[in-house]
């Protein structure tokens, strides 16, 4: 996890992406953690007064990426005509999304 991320005062995005890239790693999913930082800055730029909790950010972002994975499209925050998805294997992606699926 990179320390030097920050999303602002309360910084509650950190617990959510480190949560979801130890959850990546046990699973055997590989998803790079750019892709999950960039769920995690889009649904922060979408919601943050939206967001209470630790919780409910792990949730939200759980949410973003199983859209991303099931779509096999993940649009890049500073880029966004760059889908991140694009160079990756379907069948995995599609294997991601099942098992995100499960998780919500």
């Amino acid at each position: 996890m990179n320390g030097a991320r920050t999303f602002g005062k309360s910084n509650i995005v950190d617990p959510a992406i480190h949560v979801i890239e130890m959850i990546s790693v046990a699973r055997n999913w590989d998803i790079p953690g750019t892709i999950i930082e960039t769920a995690a800055l889009w649904e922060y730029k979408k919601g943050a007064n939206k967001i209470r909790n630790e919780a409910m950010c792990f949730s939200n972002v759980l949410k973003r990426l199983h859209s991303y994975f099931s779509s096999q499209s993940c649009p890049h925050f500073f880029l966004a005509n760059f889908n991140m998805l694009k160079v990756e294997d379907s069948t995995w992606c599609a294997v991601i999304a099942k098992e995100l699926g499960e998780c919500e």
